[in-house]
């Protein structure tokens, strides 16, 4: 056997089915109609309408736009909760950048500062350590004068004279 001619073994559903020609809605297993309920009685009076219309070519359609929904109590009162809170959003985050602006700025400013006092003492320091190197420059250029004048007299000393290179010259043995 089939699925389709299987008997079932539950019992027949009840399930409902809408008439559309009388509107009521068709209650099987016992055949019997009910009343179509209010709310289908007023989408039967408004008919849908087609959102699809002809355009100038063959095969082209265009969509017409849909009628705007009807604003509630509720949906306005939700809407305006919502923009309230997202007015105070928006205030929070203005804050919060002010806040951040003037951290960002004393932050800055204390590097700033920072930098400039030690600028100071350094200067200061250079202040007391420069008339100390004037100092031991002219002790070093001194003993570099003497050590200077001693090496040349030791050269001057030790300087062969011309004739006594080609003397050495001449007696060089040759190979």
């Amino acid at each position: 056997m089939s699925p389709a001619h299987r008997p079932s073994a539950r019992p027949q559903q009840r399930t409902r089915r809408h008439d559309a020609t009388s509107g009521a809605a068709l209650c099987h297993g016992n055949g019997r109609r009910t009343p179509p309920s209010p709310a289908m009685d007023a989408r039967r009076r408004q008919r849908p309408r087609c959102r699809e219309v002809p355009g100038p070519f063959p095969h082209s359609t265009a969509l017409r736009a849909r009628s705007p929904k009807e604003q509630t109590s509720e949906n306005v009162a939700s809407a305006q909760r919502r923009e309230e809170k997202e007015l105070e959003y928006a205030n929070l985050l203005k804050l919060y950048a002010q806040y951040r602006h003037v951290n960002e700025w004393q932050k800055h400013n204390e590097q700033k500062w920072l930098h400039s006092a030690l600028q100071r003492k350094v200067d200061a320091a250079m202040l007391e350590y420069l008339p100390g190197a004037e100092e031991r420059r002219e002790r070093l250029r001194e003993l570099l004068e003497a050590e200077e004048t001693k090496y040349f007299a030791e050269m001057d000393a030790l300087e062969e004279t011309v004739q006594e290179k080609h003397d050495k010259m001449r007696n060089k043995p040759k190979y």
